[in-house]
């Protein structure tokens, strides 16, 4: 039996159970790969995130909940609301407004 669950980068329907389609997995993985071959912390994070994909979509190319160490938390490219974005909102200070960016390009 095949369950269906929807892509956490574009929101579409997928046939497999997998955490992104198959063109969105694509992308996600190449992200991955430049982000790891740069060797920084929080760059090895993004990727971490990305690959786990705990990802889901709620608003398509704007808004995505991302489960994080500490619970789930709605993330945009700009903006977060885990706790450690509250105090720069708008600096992408955390890992999470990372993945939201990397998932927005087209």
């Amino acid at each position: 039996m095949q369950v269906i669950t929807k892509c956490g980068r574009c929101g579409r329907p997928c046939s497999k159970n997998r955490p992104y389609g198959a063109g969105c997995q694509r992308r996600v993985n190449r992200a991955a790969q430049v982000l790891e071959r740069s060797g920084k912390p929080l760059a090895l994070k993004v990727a971490a995130a990305l690959r786990a994909g705990n990802v889901s979509v709620v608003k398509p190319g704007k808004v995505w909940r991302i489960v994080g160490r500490t619970g789930e938390y709605l993330c945009a490219p700009n903006t977060c609301t885990c706790p450690g974005a509250t105090y720069k909102p708008t600096a992408n200070s955390c890992y999470h407004s990372w993945v939201a960016a990397i998932l927005a390009v087209k």
